[in-house]
């Protein structure tokens, strides 16, 4: 048993009518820090495509073998052929709570998707390193494991990346404005325009006081001529 954690980078849902209907909100995913996964078949597991797919569990989902899983780790080799080609990948299929499923939904529309995912899998061993960050996978033996227990982090800020080589997560700028933002850009735009208005006003009355003058001194000068 090892728990990984992965790095969310879009998000997408999926759904449909009839027989495979079911709906499932797709992540993908990057393979989080520090970590590393040894494959049998010498991949460099950091460099795969991959994903994790949730389904509400009030639906029945066919990866659903095992009673005590809540899921499945698959690696999937490369194809190349007439029909269809695709690098190898790696797809995790994990049933959450409906309320769960629902949250994430309504945050993945708004821009916001997890910091971190994390499984629980059933099969996987450690590797030498102490800190537990290394694991290895026979995935020449099986091309898939259970996964016994999963869990998210979903933040509610997200500060800007200074990582240059960081994908950045989606922005505040993702979010609609608040009442008290839309107040605030309103209070703004009315103090510019009060500013804007006592400068215009202030010219005005300068250029009359002006008028003024030049209209006594020619007065003056016809009067004396």
């Amino acid at each position: 048993m090892a728990i990984i954690t992965f790095e969310a980078i879009s998000a997408a849902l999926f759904g449909g009518a009839g027989e495979y209907a079911t709906p499932g909100l797709s992540y993908r995913v990057r393979l989080g820090r520090e970590q590393s996964i040894t494959l049998t078949t010498d991949e460099k597991f950091a460099e795969l495509d991959g994903s994790i797919t949730l389904y509400p569990d009030d639906t029945e989902a066919a990866f659903k073998a095992e009673e005590k899983a809540i899921g499945v780790f698959g690696y999937f080799a490369a194809q190349s052929d007439f029909d269809y080609s695709f690098p190898a990948n790696y797809l995790v299929q994990v049933t959450v709570p409906r309320a769960h499923f629902d949250q994430l939904v309504a945050a993945a529309r708004y821009g916001r998707i997890p910091s971190d995912l994390s499984v629980d899998v059933e099969g996987m061993s450690y590797d030498w390193q102490p800190d537990g960050s290394g694991k290895k996978w026979d995935n020449k033996a099986t091309d898939h494991l259970s996964v016994s227990s999963f869990k998210y982090t979903l933040p509610f800020f997200v500060p800007e990346t200074t990582d240059q080589h960081e994908t950045p997560l989606p922005s505040e700028e993702a979010m609609p404005p608040t009442r008290a933002q839309i107040r605030a850009q309103f209070d703004q735009l009315v103090q510019r325009i009060d500013r804007q208005t006592t400068a215009i006003q202030s010219g005005i009355r300068s250029l009359f006081w002006a008028v003024v003058i030049v209209g006594v001194v020619f007065v003056w000068l016809r009067w004396k001529g």
